[in-house]
C-alpha cells in the first residue's frame, strides 16, 4: 500500500511504513462501513464527527454546524481521545474486578492505551490528539505504577514533548 499527503509539492516518495500501511487500511475499512449507514449524509457527518474529516461533511451541514456553534466537533480533539481512553478503562476495570482481579486499575490502565492509540491512529493523528495521547500516557501509566497523576504535570510533559519531537508545532 502506499500512502501520502501532501500540503505542497512532493519532493520524494517512498513507501508507507507498516505502521502507517496498517493505520490506512483500518481507516478505510472504517470509512467504508460508515458508508453504508446512509452514503448520502449520515456517514459524510460520521466521518466529520468521529475521524475530523471536514471535507466528506456537505456544505449544508457544514454551514449548520457553524450557524449552531458547533463547528468544533468536527475536530478530533483531547475530548475524544480522552474519551475513547476512559470508557476503554472503565469496561476493562468492571470486567476485572468481575473476575476480582488484584490491581485491576493498573491492568485497566495499561490496557485503554492499545484502543487509545487505535483511535489516534484511526483519526490520522492530528496535534491535538497526538497531545491528548500522551497526556492520556502519562495518566495511565501513572496508575499503573500506583501512583497519582496530575492533570498539569501530564499536560506539560505533553507540551514538551511534543515541542522537542517538532519544533514548528509551536505556531499551529
Amino acid at each position: 500500500h502506499v500512502q501520502w499527503e501532501t500540503r505542497g509539492d512532493i519532493e520524494m516518495v517512498q513507501p508507507a511504513d507498516w505502521l502507517s500501511s496498517l493505520a490506512y487500511i483500518i481507516r478505510r475499512t472504517v470509512r467504508d462501513r460508515l458508508e453504508r449507514v446512509d452514503p448520502h449524509f449520515g456517514a459524510s457527518v460520521l466521518k466529520g464527527i468521529l475521524l475530523g474529516d471536514r471535507a466528506a461533511v456537505p456544505e449544508a451541514a457544514l454551514q449548520a454546524f457553524e450557524q449552531t456553534g458547533t463547528a468544533h466537533l468536527l475536530a478530533v480533539s483531547g475530548l475524544h481521545v480522552a474519551g475513547v481512553a476512559g470508557a476503554a478503562f472503565m469496561v476493562l476495570l468492571g470486567s476485572l474486578l468481575a473476575v476480582d482481579y488484584r490491581f485491576a486499575h493498573r491492568f485497566a490502565a495499561l490496557g485503554a492505551l492499545l484502543p487509545t492509540y487505535g483511535y489516534i491512529l484511526l483519526a490520522d493523528a492530528p496535534l491535538s490528539a497526538q497531545r491528548a495521547g500522551v497526556m492520556v500516557t502519562m495518566f495511565m501509566l501513572g496508575l499503573a505504577i500506583g501512583r497519582r497523576p496530575r492533570g498539569l504535570d501530564c499536560l506539560g510533559f505533553a507540551a514538551v514533548t511534543l515541542l522537542v519531537s517538532a519544533p514548528w508545532t509551536l505556531t499551529s
